[in-house]
């Protein structure tokens, strides 16, 4: 079986023991996500549904069948970015253990921002921190429709606006927003 997903970010997980309940229906409500409850030992584990495509969960977890790749549907995990303190040494670290081939290109007024690649495709950018209180994180990006009424509809939520809806020129419409729990999002429109 070939592994067309190498170096792609296939699953992510938003762990909030407490939290659980209020960040299910956030993000029901904001990407259009449900949950799928599957009977495990020990008690069921929660998992994160676009349609019939499960695309995230609760606990430690691998698929036994990689899904091909496809276009990237509103409510999807679309993009990756590390804001990283030193960035050259991420990349190195990355490349290292991911095989990943990586890009450079200067953004005006943020710096350098380092693209991964792996089959010919980019995967994730690595870039310093844009805010000087930006944690040192991984940043998911999640596909929308409209970027303007997805972090309207965040805010309504409850949603604090890191970033609001602005333009990057060849790519799409993004902003950043942190849900009612602290964690933060990215949410993309792309061209």
């Amino acid at each position: 079986m070939t592994n067309n997903n190498t170096g792609k970010f296939v699953w992510f997980e938003y762990i909030s023991k407490a939290q659980a309940p209020k960040a299910q229906g956030f993000f029901g409500e904001l990407f259009g996500w449900g949950k799928k409850n599957v009977p495990m030992p020990g008690g069921d584990y929660t998992m994160i549904a676009l349609g019939e495509r499960t695309i995230g969960g609760y606990l430690e977890w691998q698929p036994a069948k990689v899904e091909p790749e496809s276009a990237q549907a509103a409510g999807a995990f679309c993009w990756n970015e590390l804001y990283s303190k030193d960035p050259a040494a991420s990349v190195a670290f990355y490349s290292a253990i991911g095989g990943f081939t990586s890009k450079v290109q200067e953004m005006p007024g943020m710096g350098s921002y380092y693209m991964l690649e792996s089959g010919g495709q980019p995967r994730a950018g690595i870039l310093a921190p844009p805010m000087p209180q930006a944690p040192h994180a991984w940043l998911p990006y999640v596909a929308v429709a409209n970027a303007d009424a997805s972090a309207e509809r965040a805010k309504r939520l409850g949603a604090t606006l890191h970033v609001p809806p602005t333009t990057i020129p060849g790519v799409g419409r993004f902003a950043i927003v942190a849900d009612p729990q602290g964690a933060s999002i990215g949410i993309l429109q792309g061209q």
